[in-house]
């Protein structure tokens, strides 16, 4: 019994007192998007996703339209719209390892993303976007989360 009551406090410790990011796992911050957001992939944009390995059935965790002006993303079970504070990216059209760096505010964190291109069409293939590697930052109240994510920008 005393076990018990001693797992349970643990649990209850590191649920309210120990911050997302220190001990916990970051999807407690970070959420996928439901797929009842699907709408907002509507013309060209660009998806961030927690797996490396993604495909068409995979939900993203960051949304945005593709000059990353409009954002989204599921914080704590929440659907945020971000808003662009920051931009800074070339001024050419993407190559392989540029840098792409927005930060956003919502009503309740602020976000960053900072993306690298990964890939790009070769010229050869029918495509219209590229590959990126992304470090997005999530603060929220005291807590800040750090997630490596994969995806791509395109029409």
């Amino acid at each position: 019994m005393k076990r018990l009551l001693l797992s349970l406090a643990i649990a209850i410790w590191n649920t309210l007192v120990v911050p997302a990011g220190v001990g916990s796992a970051p999807a407690s911050l970070i959420s996928t998007i439901d797929k009842k957001y699907d709408e907002l992939a509507q013309g060209c944009s660009c998806q961030v996703f927690e797996n490396p390995n993604w495909n068409a059935f995979s939900r993203p965790i960051f949304f945005s339209d593709i000059r990353g002006h409009n954002a989204w993303m599921n914080i704590l079970g929440n659907m945020e719209s971000l808003t662009l504070f920051r931009l800074e990216e070339p001024d050419r059209s993407g190559r392989k390892g540029d840098r792409l760096l927005r930060s956003y505010w919502s009503a309740t964190a602020r976000v960053t993303c900072d993306f690298t291109v990964t890939s790009v069409c070769d010229g050869k293939s029918e495509c219209d976007g590229f590959g990126i590697a992304a470090m997005i930052s999530v603060v929220y109240g005291s807590q800040r989360v750090q997630m490596r994510g994969y995806g791509g920008c395109g029409c």
